[in-house]
């Protein structure tokens, strides 16, 4: 499923447990570093994401009450050749992209649930 935000997407790369009952793990490359404007931001590591992004709904995954979406950035630019699904087959260690991606976010899930 494909997802999308008309505004610019506030996110953070600071690693925490959830602080509500609901997270999103955002896979991307393409977010902007906002603290070179404003350098007290950078307690936050804040970024942002542009407007009009896209997302592919990779996995939803809980722990105990604790739900985390797991979700791929898809750059505008790059909608062409998601499509066609040809940029993606990439594979490492007999896994595809995708599911090196939820196996990474599933593991840090756990460890900052554990914080």
């Amino acid at each position: 499923m494909l997802v999308g935000d008309d505004n610019f997407l506030s996110v953070t790369r600071e690693r925490m447990k959830p602080i509500l009952n609901l997270r999103y793990l955002i896979a991307s490359s393409k977010v902007a570093d906002v603290t070179v404007f404003n350098s007290e931001l950078e307690k936050y590591h804040m970024r942002i994401i542009n407007k009009n992004a896209l997302f592919l709904v990779l996995d939803v995954q809980q722990i105990e009450e604790t739900i985390q979406v797991v979700l791929l950035h898809i750059p505008v630019r790059a909608m062409g050749n998601f499509a066609k699904r040809q940029s993606f087959k990439y594979a490492e260690n007999g896994k595809d992209f995708y599911t090196q991606v939820k196996i990474r976010a599933w593991k840090d899930f756990e460890e900052c649930m554990q914080m």
